[in-house]
């Protein structure tokens, strides 16, 4: 029991020590800290150095794979069943070339960087082509998913093409 009151004083003694140290402004454990402030400041140097990453812009994600129609929303009504084995290859001389319903349908399109918009053609008179054949604002990409909108009228109008 003695031995126990004795340790129990021991830790009282040192918290008391570290808590006279703290008050008194005297670094516990000088070392430790030096590795700290230093680790500290060469993390926030390599963090600060980083040049910001620039977004993906449509071309740079679109050329790079085939894309299918995910999703198509045409006001209130999901039309994505009309795109079913729909392929869209977007090339970097501004071609595209659409094979889908039996048929391999070519067009153009081309992107504005500033605008965030990319305007789409596909030489076809299929309403699943005329309704692509716009512009289309561009939501955001991924390299998996290419998000389109057409906010122009309410309720939005919407293709994600995703990667197959």
């Amino acid at each position: 029991m003695c031995d126990q009151i004795k340790k129990s004083n021991d830790y009282g003694n040192d918290f008391q020590h570290k808590l006279a140290s703290v008050i008194q402004n005297r670094p516990l454990n000088s070392q430790k800290m030096k590795y700290a402030s230093t680790f500290i400041l060469f993390v926030f140097f390599f963090i600060s150095c980083r040049e910001p990453e620039t977004p993906p812009t449509f071309a740079t994600l679109a050329v790079q794979n085939t894309w299918k129609a995910g999703y198509v929303r045409d006001n209130s009504n999901i039309i994505t069943g009309l795109y079913n084995g729909w392929r869209f290859t977007f090339n970097s001389d501004g071609t595209l070339i659409v094979n889908g319903g039996g048929s391999t349908m070519n067009g153009t399109w081309e992107e504005n960087v500033a605008a965030r918009k990319v305007q789409l053609f596909i030489n076809s008179s299929s309403l699943p082509a005329v309704f692509v054949s716009r512009e289309w604002d561009i939501v955001f990409l991924t390299p998996t998913r290419l998000k389109l909108a057409d906010n122009r009228f309410s309720p939005v109008q919407e293709i994600y093409l995703d990667k197959p």
